[in-house]
């Protein structure tokens, strides 16, 4: 059983780039406990649809960890995930 996305939604995920000192001052930010919401305003001093994209990176990449069992809303709390690197 092949568990990679198809090649075609690789590249798609690939091809998007994210500020990566943006990408660090949410790592370094202790967000254990917050909500979607509360991340996504976190901050401030970056464009609102930049920060959403960049946390919700971060989630896809299992940085952060939350409940998956629903849509995902501004109220689901997030937990410490487990990977994540800089490269990612």
């Amino acid at each position: 059983m092949d568990l990679e996305p198809p090649q075609a939604e690789l590249e798609n995920l690939r091809g998007w780039h994210f500020e990566e000192d943006l990408l660090a001052e949410i790592r370094a930010t202790d967000l254990h406990g917050a909500t979607l919401g509360d991340a996504f305003h976190a901050f401030t001093q970056h464009p609102d649809w930049l920060v959403r994209a960049a946390v919700l990176r971060l989630l896809w990449c299992q940085h952060f960890v939350t409940d998956r069992t629903a849509p995902l809303s501004k109220r689901h709390v997030l937990r410490r995930g487990t990977a994540c690197g800089r490269q990612q």
